[in-house]
């Protein structure tokens, strides 16, 4: 036993306690069974989605695109370890539960980060990866195509980063809600924590409210960008999260009702326990949810766009070739560099690059890359550095200057001075650029209006 200051007592106990129960089929207890099922269903998911993984590494002809695929796939492995894990021991749910939401805000940010990618239609090659021009294209290019779709009430850049944050704020709202609860969750079943009742329910309230949030705002966004993202199938990459987190919060706020009904109809019975009820069933019912899930998943996210054909003949059933043949792209903020890779100068461009995979030998580098997360870096920020720039007329859409190269050794003055103008800083936002082929391109969308 451990002291604490108030005098209390503090002593190890478990939540749930493994009971025995009566056979539910044959001389097998649900818990067994519980196992056998969600196990299979749970191995036979973490195969398959790691085989897509292991695809698109093998076959990265697109890399930024297929290393945010990857990324987005890694949460049905996640979700699969972690849940046979709560199956096996049904003490470990509380502290598994909130990483799982975890992983399901960090794939649901990179896949808007995807939708970026779509929408800005950059070229796939990886020299300018890190270029502060290229970021701010990527980024921005959500918020033209919105904005010509939304002539009644255009979208501000006010409105853009608040939805932005929205969408952005699901892996740190989460991940402070998960360490939050490994904290709560100790105290409250060894030192029979005040009011844990109340604590335990703030915390579900805040996931659920935050991973609403993010996800409503994602769909309606991507709904509204049907036309621009149907050659990429982007409605079925979001109709997978739609199935596998609507699912989840369905399943979080019955429990959540049902455990603060007092008295609870989650009662043990004889064929059941009280682990078996509030952990084993719903999991059950996951890990058989999760197997189709899965094979959604593989088709969904699929890798046929992205292998290069054997033939000599250039590759136009890539995803980006497909977008840029089948309409017309968005005009972006003055984005010189995109109107190069449209027309004949695209599809030779991507010919160029498509030659060959970038994944390396049985893609042990796409596996390394994967690991970089420096676009969600730079989106964590993009409220309070690029858009900050833009309200104050600092991005006009030209070519990068000598100022903007240093980007990186200014952003915490600019996050500290969110709000502020530069005296001298303040530029016209010019409305029309050129191309190298000699393309002129009108923009009629200006960052100067959108700011007001």
């Amino acid at each position: 036993m451990f002291g604490n200051n108030s005098g209390q007592k503090c002593n190890l106990t478990v939540r749930y306690v493994q009971t025995p129960t009566e056979p539910i089929i044959g001389d097998i207890q649900f818990h067994r069974l519980n196992l056998m099922v969600s196990g299979s269903c749970n191995v036979f998911a973490f195969l398959l989605v790691s085989g897509l993984m292991w695809c698109h590494a093998t076959h990265m002809s697109n890399p930024k695109e297929q290393l945010d695929i990857m990324r987005i796939a890694l949460l049905i492995p996640c979700y699969a370890i972690l849940t046979l894990a709560a199956v096996y021991d049904a003490n470990a749910w509380p502290f598994v539960k909130p990483w799982i939401e975890v992983c399901q805000g960090y794939a649901l940010a990179n896949f808007w980060i995807l939708i970026c990618r779509f929408t800005a239609r950059l070229p796939c090659n990886s020299e300018r990866h890190d270029h502060p021009q290229e970021t701010r294209d990527l980024f921005f290019a959500p918020l033209v195509a919105l904005s010509r779709k939304q002539r009644r009430r255009p979208l501000t850049l006010k409105r853009y980063r608040r939805h932005w944050v929205y969408i952005m704020q699901g892996p740190l709202v989460t991940l402070l809600v998960a360490v939050c609860t490994n904290i709560v969750e100790p105290l409250a079943y060894t030192c029979k924590l005040r009011h844990e009742r109340a604590l335990r329910m703030a915390l579900s309230c805040t996931t659920i409210a935050s991973m609403v949030m993010s996800m409503w705002t994602a769909i309606r966004h991507c709904g509204t960008l049907r036309s621009e993202l149907w050659p990429h199938r982007a409605m079925f990459k979001m109709l997978s999260f739609k199935l596998i987190l609507g699912l989840y919060i369905i399943l979080e706020v019955i429990y959540m009702f049902l455990d603060a009904v007092r008295p609870s109809p989650l009662e043990p019975t004889a064929l059941l326990s009280a682990a078996d009820i509030e952990v084993g069933v719903p999991l059950m019912a996951t890990s058989c949810e999760l197997v189709l899930f899965a094979v959604f998943f593989c088709w969904a996210y699929s890798v046929t766009p992205y292998r290069i054909p054997s033939s000599p003949a250039p590759p136009t059933t890539t995803a980006t070739t497909t977008a840029s043949s089948s309409s017309p792209p968005p005009a972006e903020f003055g984005k010189i560099e995109a109107t190069t890779y449209q027309g004949t100068n695209h599809h030779h461009h991507e010919q160029q690059q498509r030659r060959h995979y970038q994944g390396g030998p049985f893609g042990l580098k796409a596996w390394w890359m994967m690991l970089n997360h420096g676009d969600m870096l730079k989106g964590f920020l993009f409220p309070f550095v690029y858009m900050e720039e833009a309200a104050s007329g600092g991005y006009t859409g030209q070519p990068p200057r000598a100022r903007e190269d240093k980007w990186r050794y200014k952003w915490f003055w600019k996050l500290f001075c969110w709000g502020k103008r530069r005296e001298n800083g303040k530029r016209p936002v010019t409305s029309s650029g050129s191309s190298e082929s000699g393309t002129e391109v009108g923009h009629d969308i200006s960052l100067g209006n959108m700011a007001k």
